[in-house]
């Protein structure tokens, strides 16, 4: 288990959310381990974009959030250029692009629309484990072998909780519903990571929810990732303010840390119109390898750079991780397994399907819903 969390103070720049936002997340370990394995979800605040102010949310029904499935229609954006995703374990969905390369300040970016994702890509990400062993993090901890992880779900509620999670409060682990959600992710380093000279750049983060009452996949909230580099051990402040370039057309541009530290990014924190009404949750974002400095050697091949995605719900807009003592995080929604970064552009989805590892279960759609009405693929 990770050692106790204090609170995380986030800049003041964040006031979308609360900005002491420290999360992490627990979940059982591999059949026949015997012990409870641990992953974590890291919120450090809510991007600072002034889009999508949150509402309030409008419904607080008591109904158990079991899953029932319904017609979605989604369609992809035309295409004029296809091209492969060239790395990533279980990630050889085509991907469809309309693209323009610009360069700032040494950093490559390409503005571009267009599809990077597949339902087969949506499964993987969950159902895979992770393409290299993560470094720096302990073997024993869930997420560092993967697969994908659900906890809260779709559900969420206290009563969804893992039984690991006792907070002293027993509100918390009530029925009443959670009314907030931020959508996370985190630049892993692989083990054999060699790269001095290269730079991960990320667009396009989105939340979608699945309404229960339609069966149509709805965009929660959606816009520029931020963040913070963090120390590997999860000490209690951030490390350092990170290299982050901010590109056109929404693009960021991050130059991830030393080795003893990670950079853990957020985005678009936002209040829940229906609690009850969500099916499924859907975080997805779009990554690519570039160069730092054009001048110094291209060593993109050397990189191994990975990428989770994830997200966590919070009873509302003002709840601290302390509310939750004696435990001091946030069990969260799930995440995604670890997945390397390539040359081309790739998409990285959290999403809750009944496959991976499910802790305490029960609060995910099956794999054969996301193949008749999957979410939007972009």
């Amino acid at each position: 288990m990770f050692d106790e969390l204090n609170q995380v103070r986030g800049s003041a720049r964040r006031a979308e959310f609360d900005p002491s936002l420290f999360s992490r997340a627990g979940a059982t370990a591999r059949a026949g381990l015997g012990a409870a394995g641990v992953m974590f979800a890291f919120v450090l605040g809510a991007c600072s974009h002034a889009e999508n102010p949150p509402e309030q949310a409008a419904t607080a029904a008591a109904a158990d959030a079991t899953s029932t499935a319904g017609p979605a229609e989604t369609s992809a954006p035309n295409s004029s250029q296809t091209a492969t995703a060239s790395r990533g374990n279980g990630n050889a969905a085509s991907a469809t692009s309309t693209s323009t390369s610009t360069s700032t300040g040494g950093a490559t970016t390409t503005t571009s629309s267009g599809t990077t994702n597949s339902v087969d890509t949506l499964v993987n990400d969950m159902k895979l484990n992770n393409d290299l062993v993560l470094a720096g993090v302990p073997p024993e901890r869930g997420y560092a072998a993967g697969p994908g992880f659900v906890v809260m779900g779709n559900d969420p509620r206290g009563t969804r909780t893992p039984t690991w999670w006792n907070p002293a409060n027993t509100y918390y682990k009530s029925s009443a519903y959670w009314n907030q959600i931020v959508p996370w992710m985190v630049i892993f380093d692989g083990v054999g990571n060699a790269a001095t000279n290269t730079r991960v750049e990320l667009r396009n983060m989105k939340a979608y929810y699945k309404s229960r009452s339609s069966g149509q996949w709805i965009l929660l909230s959606q816009g520029t990732i931020d963040g913070e580099n963090y120390p590997k051990g999860l000490n209690t402040t951030p490390a350092a303010r990170p290299d982050i370039i901010s590109l056109a057309g929404g693009v960021v541009s991050v130059r991830p840390p030393s080795t003893d530290l990670h950079f853990h990014g957020w985005c678009c924190a936002r209040s829940l119109p229906a609690p009850a009404d969500i099916a499924a949750i859907h975080i997805t974002l779009q990554s690519r390898l570039t160069v730092h400095d054009p001048s110094q050697p291209d060593d993109r091949s050397a990189a191994r750079y990975l990428i989770q995605v994830g997200g966590d719900y919070y009873p509302d807009a003002s709840t601290k991780n302390s509310a939750f003592a004696p435990d001091r995080w946030n069990p969260g929604i799930g995440l995604s397994r670890s997945k390397l970064v390539g040359n081309a552009w790739q998409s990285y989805s959290f999403t809750t399907i009944g496959v991976g590892v499910q802790d305490p279960g029960g609060a995910a759609i099956a794999e054969a819903e996301l193949r008749r009405a999957p979410p939007p693929l972009d």
